[in-house]
């Protein structure tokens, strides 16, 4: 009986995925792009009364959100503005912490292209991970196939070694791919829209809070407590 190793694994999904991708190219509107930056810095924040020292894309925590849609073109410009950091004394486990200041992208949960290692888009298993050092930046180019599922994602650094310490310290955000779902008028509210909400409780009495079950709503004051007597 003939085996597979995990090499000639990888390799074909690779060539799977390829052909995927020139497959939904048919369907993908080149005139959709879209085009930001994310630059990662050093923020130090007060929270609870203390000073701390956290990670940040473009000086918020949690980082922009990122709308996109199926068929759009995705380009992000990733700039590294962390400080230099010494590793000197890493015993060479790419799991214990260590390059602190250099970073990479990752779109988690989206079904593109891979995007870790070098170079982009490569299905190699032995290819090594992209890394941005300080001072550094990359242009990244996401196609979003045309089937693409909408839902909410998230995205974060992926630099092993320095993935955990920066996602825990502020470097994430939310991603959003809109569906057929987002263009129905008696589903969605408008900004600036009034919004009157009525009611009715039969046998439950307490304290209580209503709002936004998305996080930057929440941080920003969209939520407020009330009282059923």
């Amino acid at each position: 009986m003939n085996t597979l190793s995990r090499r000639d694994l990888f390799a074909a999904a690779g060539v799977v995925m390829s052909a995927s991708a020139i497959a939904c190219k048919r369907d993908e509107n080149p005139q959709d792009t879209q085009s930001l930056t994310l630059e990662c810095a050093r923020l130090t924040k007060a929270l609870g009364g203390r000073q701390v020292k956290l990670r940040a894309f473009n000086g918020t925590v949690p980082g922009p959100m990122i709308r996109t849609r199926p068929g759009q073109l995705l380009r992000i410009t990733l700039k590294n503005s962390l400080p230099a950091y010494n590793s000197t004394g890493w015993p060479g486990n790419h799991n214990v912490p260590h390059a602190l200041g250099s970073t990479n992208l990752h779109l988690h949960g989206l079904d593109i292209a891979p995007h870790l290692f070098a170079p982009l888009g490569t299905a190699d298993p032995t290819a090594k991970m992209l890394r941005i050092e300080p001072g550094a930046s990359l242009d990244y180019q996401f196609q979003i196939p045309a089937d693409h599922p909408p839902g909410r994602y998230w995205y974060h650094p992926h630099l092993h070694g320095s993935t955990a310490v920066q996602a825990v310290s502020g470097m994430a955000g939310g991603l959003i791919v809109a569906g057929d779902i987002d263009e129905v008028p008696e589903i969605w509210v408008p900004a600036r829209s009034v919004v009157t909400i009525r009611m009715h409780f039969k046998q439950w009495t307490g304290k209580s809070v209503y709002h936004r079950h998305i996080l930057p709503h929440e941080d920003t004051g969209m939520m407020q407590n009330f009282l059923i007597t």
